[in-house]
């Protein structure tokens, strides 16, 4: 067979493979609360999902958009899902495309079956979010700009500013690809300096778009809800490695996870491109460090939100294990088998994402509830309770609706549903102390301690907690 249809076959291998690891029981798990989020938005009107993301104040809006046209195929988990798992399967086959433009077409092929295999890539394929999306433009923008460094034709400049559009109205994080972009432009000055009012020109014409979205966000007077970011550990940029190879925080996969680092810096090392080297560091380095520094002040620095640094990671191993190949051909078979089983295993057996059974603790309450009843929920931000909740009771928020009673009613019956810290699960009295510790800022905590006595029942359904109170029934001395 000749070299294109051994390219053709291969690339068809991949993009099978990542589509098999994406799609299996895609919609199997129950939405959670971020899921749930993205489906509130994009089941209204445009004009209210518009005012619903400016008021959320975290997301630029193309993907919400995407997503709301696949609402046309139907609104079960498995096709809400389906967006954001064929932008993964797209990554892997545009990460072959620059992997074999910049290194080659063994570290392109090895990339993409890493990719492919990774937890974090085919975890976040399996969510409604934008994070897949992200990765996807993030690849073709870079792989846009390293055109533009060769080309003069107006198709690649075109393109370039298209794609740069796309990835800065997808996610604030992806405006890190201007800066991954101008950096190497700085350090390859005398070699690109030609093309610097061209590449700014395209940045003015992609940066449109954003603008006028952040103007659009600073009039309505919303500042970023983000409040919930902790700051970083002294580990974090260690640990961010470690998630994306190993999917994991075990202290196995700490040292599997510090081993692909070195793998990837030996691939770095090895790449005979100048040019392609310094991208593919930048690509990596640069927004997890940036964040982080930043982070130190203003806390950012959460690790799905680097996902568009994976395909370089994962180029940069696959680099690193073609290099071993060929010092000895068996060791780097074995080192591209051992990773591969590695993360199938990990991405097989975890479940990193799914963290919340809205599913499961709805048809609870539906099966459960009775006329009179009271249904009240820690967080309007619950949204997924909205989409698998079609009993009869109004839902009603904390932090909305809800008005603290003066006294305790005499009869009838209140549900309370929140999200518990992983740290306090499996232990009631540890769940009460955790759903007390939540409470101030509502200035409930009084009266949420007032009627613990009359907790009657209390189920966990995979991190969802629902409690109910029985008033009609006496009190426990």
């Amino acid at each position: 067979m000749h070299r294109r249809g051994w390219r053709l076959v291969s690339s068809v291998l991949m993009v099978t493979l990542a589509f098999v690891f994406r799609i299996r029981n895609l919609g199997e798990a129950s939405l959670w609360t971020d899921e749930g989020g993205t489906i509130f938005a994009v089941r209204q009107p445009a004009s209210g999902m518009i005012n619903y993301l400016l008021d959320d104040a975290v997301h630029p809006p193309l993907f919400f958009f995407i997503q709301k046209t696949a609402l046309g195929l139907g609104v079960s988990e498995f096709v809400l899902r389906w967006p954001a798992a064929m932008f993964g399967v797209l990554s892997v086959a545009a990460t072959m495309r620059v992997g074999r433009e910049w290194l080659g077409r063994s570290p392109a092929l090895v990339g993409a079956v890493f990719l492919a295999l990774t937890p974090y890539a085919a975890w976040y394929s399996r969510e409604v979010r934008m994070y897949t999306l992200v990765m996807l433009l993030s690849l073709g923008a870079m792989w846009a700009f390293g055109r533009l460094l060769t080309s003069t034709r107006r198709t690649e400049t075109v393109l370039f500013t298209l794609l740069s559009t796309s990835l800065y109205t997808t996610h604030y994080f992806g405006l890190y690809a201007p800066l991954i972009q101008f950096v190497y432009l700085l350090i390859t000055f005398r070699q690109n300096h030609r093309i610097l009012v061209r590449w700014l020109i395209c940045q003015v014409m992609a940066s449109l778009a954003i603008g006028a979205w952040l103007a659009m966000q600073y009039s309505y007077g919303v500042t970023l809800k983000i409040t919930w970011i902790q700051y970083p550990n002294p580990t974090a940029l260690l640990g961010t490695l470690v998630q994306f190879t190993t999917g994991g925080s075990a202290a196995w996969q700490w040292v599997a996870g510090s081993l692909c680092g070195v793998i990837a810096a030996l691939g770095v090392w090895s790449v005979r491109k100048q040019w392609a080297m310094w991208l593919v560091v930048l690509w990596i380095c640069l927004p997890m460090l940036v964040t982080y520094a930043i982070s130190l002040r203003r806390p950012l620095y959460v690790d799905r939100y680097f996902l568009s640094s994976l395909p370089p990671l994962m180029l940069a191993m696959a680099a690193g294990v073609v290099h071993l190949g060929r010092l000895n051909r068996l060791a780097g078979i074995t080192l591209v088998v051992a990773i591969a089983l590695l993360m199938t295993q990990q991405t097989v057996s975890g479940n990193a994402i799914y963290r919340e059974n809205w599913r499961g603790a709805s048809q609870f309450l539906v099966a459960h509830e009775q006329e009179g009843d009271q249904l009240l929920r820690r967080s309007v931000y619950y949204r997924a309770m909205d989409y698998y909740y079609y009993g009869a009771l109004d839902i009603k928020s904390m932090d909305v609706e809800w008005q603290v009673p003066s006294l305790l009613p005499s009869s009838g019956r209140l549900w309370l549903f929140y999200i518990e810290n992983e740290a306090h699960h499996g232990s009631r009295d540890a769940m009460l102390v955790d759903l007390y510790h939540q409470a101030p800022d509502l200035s409930t905590l009084d009266w949420l301690k007032r009627i613990e006595p009359y907790l009657q029942e209390w189920r966990e359904f995979d991190g969802v907690n629902v409690l109910l109170y029985d008033f009609s029934m006496k009190a426990p001395q």
